[in-house]
């Protein structure tokens, strides 16, 4: 089974994101801030995820910075960020793709067909 944490201050798009994704079989934990995403993802040994989609914009953290934290802490996990406003993000997520930070980026609003096929794509072993 794939575990999957999503990371998103919208509280509405959490619980719709969380309810598509279990019923497709997924394993899926929430965390609406970057507080409860470091608990999540803990230290070594703890719950591994496969897949972290995690909103550009969280109040008080840059997307930078919660990237990095889940590099230092899971190096192998897939990231999707997303994003309302990409267009004002081009240059941090040009950023982090040219470093290899991330795997993708979505828009918000979002086709969640074109979310599943994405994750499920990503959660395939390369």
């Amino acid at each position: 089974m794939v575990n999957l944490l999503v990371i998103e201050d919208d509280k509405n798009l959490a619980e719709l994101l969380h309810v598509l994704f279990a019923h497709k079989g997924y394993e899926v934990t929430c965390a609406e801030n970057v507080p409860k995403a470091k608990a999540c993802i803990g230290r070594e040994g703890t719950t591994h995820f496969d897949i972290i989609l995690a909103d550009f914009l969280l109040n008080g953290t840059s997307s930078e910075t919660l990237v990095e934290l889940i590099r230092e802490r899971a190096s192998r996990t897939r990231i999707v960020m997303m994003s309302a406003d990409i267009a004002a993000m081009r240059k941090s997520m040009k950023s982090l793709f040219e470093r290899n930070m991330i795997d993708a980026v979505i828009a918000k609003p979002c086709d969640f067909d074109v979310l599943l096929n994405l994750v499920e794509d990503l959660s395939t072993p390369l």
